[in-house]
Protein backbone atom coordinates (compact mmCIF):
# COMPACT_ATOMS: atom_id res chain seq x y z
CA UNK A 1 0.00 0.00 0.00
CA UNK A 2 2.75 2.47 -0.85
CA UNK A 3 2.84 2.58 -4.64
CA UNK A 4 0.29 5.40 -4.63
CA UNK A 5 2.80 7.70 -2.93
CA UNK A 6 5.76 7.21 -5.26
CA UNK A 7 6.71 9.50 -8.14
CA UNK A 8 7.98 6.49 -10.11
CA UNK A 9 6.70 3.17 -8.72
CA UNK A 10 8.69 1.21 -11.33
CA UNK A 11 11.94 2.28 -9.65
CA UNK A 12 10.75 0.79 -6.34
CA UNK A 13 9.53 -2.42 -8.01
CA UNK A 14 12.85 -2.88 -9.82
CA UNK A 15 14.67 -2.48 -6.50
CA UNK A 16 12.33 -5.00 -4.86
CA UNK A 17 13.05 -7.39 -7.72
CA UNK A 18 16.79 -6.85 -7.32
CA UNK A 19 16.85 -7.78 -3.62
CA UNK A 20 14.25 -10.56 -3.84
CA UNK A 21 15.58 -14.12 -3.74
CA UNK A 22 15.77 -15.98 -7.02
CA UNK A 23 12.25 -17.27 -7.81
CA UNK A 24 10.96 -15.21 -4.88
CA UNK A 25 7.41 -13.89 -4.72
CA UNK A 26 6.10 -10.37 -4.33
CA UNK A 27 2.68 -9.87 -2.76
CA UNK A 28 1.42 -6.32 -3.08
CA UNK A 29 -1.80 -4.36 -2.82
CA UNK A 30 -2.61 -0.95 -4.17
CA UNK A 31 -5.71 1.20 -3.66
CA UNK A 32 -7.94 1.86 -6.65
CA UNK A 33 -11.37 3.32 -5.88
CA UNK A 34 -10.29 4.48 -2.46
CA UNK A 35 -10.86 8.07 -1.31
CA UNK A 36 -7.96 10.49 -1.64
CA UNK A 37 -5.76 10.60 1.43
CA UNK A 38 -2.49 12.24 2.43
CA UNK A 39 -2.92 14.84 -0.31
CA UNK A 40 -0.70 16.01 -2.05
CA UNK A 41 1.33 12.79 -1.68
CA UNK A 42 -1.44 10.45 -2.90
CA UNK A 43 -0.39 10.26 -6.57
CA UNK A 44 -1.18 6.92 -8.23
CA UNK A 45 -4.06 4.54 -8.80
CA UNK A 46 -3.57 1.29 -10.71
CA UNK A 47 -6.26 -0.83 -12.33
CA UNK A 48 -5.66 -4.57 -12.67
CA UNK A 49 -4.33 -3.95 -16.18
CA UNK A 50 -2.12 -1.07 -15.04
CA UNK A 51 -0.63 -3.02 -12.14
CA UNK A 52 0.04 -6.03 -14.39
CA UNK A 53 1.87 -3.82 -16.88
CA UNK A 54 3.90 -2.15 -14.15
CA UNK A 55 4.97 -5.51 -12.72
CA UNK A 56 5.83 -7.05 -16.10
CA UNK A 57 7.84 -3.96 -17.10
CA UNK A 58 9.70 -4.25 -13.78
CA UNK A 59 10.78 -7.84 -14.54
CA UNK A 60 8.14 -9.89 -12.76
CA UNK A 61 5.99 -12.78 -13.97
CA UNK A 62 2.34 -12.34 -12.97
CA UNK A 63 0.99 -15.16 -10.82
CA UNK A 64 -2.32 -13.53 -9.90
CA UNK A 65 -3.94 -10.12 -10.02
CA UNK A 66 -7.29 -9.71 -8.34
CA UNK A 67 -9.62 -6.77 -7.80
CA UNK A 68 -10.77 -6.60 -4.18
CA UNK A 69 -14.11 -5.18 -3.13
CA UNK A 70 -17.42 -4.64 -4.84
CA UNK A 71 -20.00 -1.92 -5.46
CA UNK A 72 -21.56 -2.09 -2.00
CA UNK A 73 -18.20 -2.06 -0.21
CA UNK A 74 -17.21 0.91 -2.39
CA UNK A 75 -20.37 2.83 -1.41
CA UNK A 76 -20.01 1.95 2.28
CA UNK A 77 -16.34 2.87 2.46
CA UNK A 78 -16.82 6.19 0.70
CA UNK A 79 -19.82 7.11 2.85
CA UNK A 80 -17.91 6.34 6.03
CA UNK A 81 -14.80 8.26 4.95
CA UNK A 82 -16.95 11.23 3.90
CA UNK A 83 -18.73 11.33 7.26
CA UNK A 84 -15.52 10.82 9.25
CA UNK A 85 -13.68 13.61 7.41
CA UNK A 86 -16.57 15.97 8.08
CA UNK A 87 -16.80 14.90 11.74
CA UNK A 88 -13.24 16.08 12.24
CA UNK A 89 -14.56 19.61 12.26
CA UNK A 90 -14.91 20.54 15.92
CA UNK A 91 -18.53 21.69 15.69
CA UNK A 92 -19.61 18.22 14.51
CA UNK A 93 -17.81 16.33 17.28
CA UNK A 94 -21.08 15.63 19.10
CA UNK A 95 -22.08 13.37 16.18
CA UNK A 96 -19.34 10.79 16.87
CA UNK A 97 -21.68 8.31 18.65
CA UNK A 98 -24.09 8.55 15.71
CA UNK A 99 -21.22 7.94 13.29
CA UNK A 100 -20.19 4.78 15.14
CA UNK A 101 -23.74 3.40 14.94
CA UNK A 102 -23.99 4.38 11.27
CA UNK A 103 -20.63 2.74 10.54
CA UNK A 104 -21.69 -0.59 12.04
CA UNK A 105 -25.06 -0.40 10.29
CA UNK A 106 -23.55 0.33 6.86
CA UNK A 107 -21.08 -2.54 7.27
CA UNK A 108 -23.87 -4.99 8.13
CA UNK A 109 -26.03 -3.78 5.21
CA UNK A 110 -23.02 -4.00 2.88
CA UNK A 111 -22.39 -7.63 3.86
CA UNK A 112 -26.05 -8.52 3.30
CA UNK A 113 -26.20 -6.84 -0.13
CA UNK A 114 -22.84 -8.30 -1.12
CA UNK A 115 -23.98 -11.81 -0.23
CA UNK A 116 -27.23 -11.65 -2.21
CA UNK A 117 -25.94 -9.74 -5.23
CA UNK A 118 -22.47 -11.27 -5.53
CA UNK A 119 -23.16 -12.79 -8.95
CA UNK A 120 -23.94 -9.49 -10.67
CA UNK A 121 -21.21 -8.78 -13.26
CA UNK A 122 -21.06 -5.02 -12.61
CA UNK A 123 -20.77 -5.60 -8.86
CA UNK A 124 -17.05 -6.29 -9.35
CA UNK A 125 -16.47 -3.14 -11.45
CA UNK A 126 -15.85 -1.04 -8.33
CA UNK A 127 -12.73 -2.48 -6.70
CA UNK A 128 -11.44 -0.72 -3.63
CA UNK A 129 -7.96 -2.13 -4.12
CA UNK A 130 -5.95 -4.46 -6.33
CA UNK A 131 -4.01 -7.47 -5.05
CA UNK A 132 -1.10 -8.82 -7.07
CA UNK A 133 1.16 -11.82 -6.65
CA UNK A 134 4.21 -11.86 -8.90
CA UNK A 135 7.33 -13.96 -9.20
CA UNK A 136 10.87 -12.88 -9.86
CA UNK A 137 12.06 -14.24 -13.19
Amino acid sequence: EVLEYLDDPSVALKEIRRILKKSGFLIITSPFLYPLHDVPYDRNRFSTTGLKGLLVNSGFKIVKVKAQGNFFEFISLNLQVFIFKNLQKSYLFFLVPLFLILSVLTNVITEIFSFFLEGLPANKDFPISILAVAKKI
